[in-house]
């Protein structure tokens, strides 16, 4: 399952992969709501990091907001994809390719051989087979 940092996630809708309770806020002990799987939860607004917990901060309506606690498994990531969520491994290949790009002239040639090297050589090895194909008739 891919990973996504939470950084990608704002602003992202976020549905239920099992029950999610919510709560008004990060004190509070009885969630005043719970979501069922399968069902809308919101658009991510924020996060906080409280005492080693992580909750998702949602805002609705006129300013009220709720708040869950994040739990592994708990938030369907199935479609951040299709909103344009990249994951973690995305972001890292894309922060090296933007170092590449940056460092200069052997940085922009390495860069290249990397993304485009294999189709250089496959398109060199086939030109050789079909160069001797042609040679022998």
């Amino acid at each position: 399952m891919p990973q996504y940092s939470v950084s990608q996630l704002i602003g992202k809708t976020l549905y239920a992969k099992k029950e999610v309770p919510l709560f008004a806020t990060t004190g509070s002990t009885k969630p005043y709501a719970i979501v069922k799987p399968g069902n809308y939860i919101g658009i991510l607004n924020s996060w906080i990091e409280k005492n080693g917990v992580l909750y998702f901060l949602f805002k609705y309506g006129a300013g009220e907001q709720f708040v869950i606690k994040y739990e592994t498994g708990a938030v369907d990531t199935s479609n951040l994809a299709a909103q344009g969520a990249k994951t973690v491994e995305q972001e890292r290949k894309a922060e090296e390719e933007k170092q590449l790009l940056q460092s200069g002239f052997s940085g922009k040639f390495e860069y290249f051989i990397k993304k485009y090297g294999l189709y250089l050589i496959g398109a060199i090895l086939a030109s050789q087979a079909i160069k001797g194909y042609l040679n022998k008739k």
